[in-house]
């Protein structure tokens, strides 16, 4: 996958680089791998990046793909809109989090339940 970088202009409103690159390739490239390329290429981290789309025209191998660089993950957070997935994604691990925090302080009470049952004895 060979990626050329042809439109990048500073957003100080929102705190961010967009991006335009040319990505040559045979297959269609996946989100993961432009978003892995991207934050190789800038030197960003991954979780700063977000890929808005990639288009390409039947018959070429060649796509292009739009992007926004936020300066810090905060600055995307507060700034990007997030898809139903990953708000799926989030309230199912804090999901998970709470079921684990109840099972723990479940087994705290019944340990501490156990330890007084000894004391009184």
């Amino acid at each position: 996958m060979e990626m050329k970088i042809i439109e990048q202009k500073e957003n100080p409103l929102f705190k961010r680089n967009e991006v335009l690159l040319e990505v040559v390739s045979n297959v269609s490239p996946k989100n993961s791998e432009i978003l892995k390329a991207i934050a190789e290429k800038l030197s960003v981290p991954e979780e700063n990046v977000k890929v808005r789309g990639i288009y390409g025209n039947f018959g070429t191998h060649v796509f292009s793909v739009y992007a926004n660089v936020y300066k810090s993950s905060a600055d995307k957070e507060s700034t990007e809109v997030k898809t139903k997935k990953e708000r799926d994604a989030e309230k199912k691990s804090f999901e998970e989090k709470m079921k684990l925090a109840a099972e723990e302080k479940k087994k705290s009470t019944e340990t501490k339940s156990e330890e007084n049952e000894e004391k009184a004895k």
